[in-house]
């Protein structure tokens, strides 16, 4: 497994992380405050419509089984949830000088976030981790305090990646699947939209195949982990 081969040769992945601690907390601060104001902007009908896709309405009703999975919903909401031809944040880049300058930073970062399935390959204590992107086969270093203290090398991880000024974060959910998932069911859902292709080619998703690959991927993940799985949660670090 290349995972194995990372650890025992002891490579460093991706750019080292230059953020201190406080930093961080600043940006997970900024970024509830900001995600909050987007989730006022929502038209009524994209928590339900979103939450149907990601497979958590039964009957019509919105079915959620853990706080976690709220998070999920809004954040495909506020990428995902378009009216005429755009969502949430690009109407708020249309309408940029009605943001505090200190807040369009994260407005571009959360615009240009990704969503990607990774793999561990080492824990950076107190900070966060290095990843593989299994879609892309690049590497990064992602500052996420709640990840380098309960996550394991090797796990299979299912999350956004956003860039802030000195270092890359995620959203603050994680889904953990395990290795046979993957395999049995989600690599199967990047094949059928990349093909041969990968996210470091010149190949791009148009914005529709971008939403659908990640509710096929958070909707087959959320049916097959079960109601028990705890996610990796960084909201709201201490």
């Amino acid at each position: 497994m290349r995972w194995l081969s990372f650890i025992f040769n002891k490579k460093t992945g991706g750019e080292p992380i230059k953020a201190t601690l406080e930093d961080y907390r600043e940006f997970r601060a900024q970024s509830r405050r900001i995600n909050i104001q987007l989730i006022k902007q929502l038209p009524k009908p994209a928590l339900p419509e979103c939450a149907k896709k990601l497979g958590l309405t039964k009957a019509g009703t919105i079915i959620i089984n853990q706080d976690d999975e709220f998070a999920l919903a809004y954040d495909f909401c506020i990428h995902h949830f378009r009216r005429a031809g755009k969502n949430v944040l690009q109407k708020a880049q249309e309408d940029i000088s009605q943001w505090p300058e200190d807040d369009r930073p994260y407005l571009s970062a959360l615009d240009k976030s990704y969503f990607s399935v990774f793999r561990i390959l080492d824990i950076l204590p107190n900070k966060g981790a290095v990843l593989e992107n299994l879609i892309s086969q690049s590497i990064i270093e992602i500052f996420d305090t709640g990840l380098s203290a309960t996550a394991e090398v090797g796990a299979i991880i299912i999350g956004r990646i956003l860039e802030a000024q000195n270092f890359l974060c995620s959203s603050g959910i994680l889904i953990p699947i395990t290795e046979q998932i993957y395999a049995e069911k989600i690599a199967p859902i990047i094949a059928k939209f990349y093909g041969n292709h990968n996210q470091s080619s010149q190949f791009q998703l148009s914005t529709a195949q971008e939403a659908g690959l990640e509710s096929q991927i958070i909707r087959t993940s959320l049916q097959t982990i079960g109601d028990d799985v705890c996610f990796y949660n960084d909201l709201d670090p201490a």
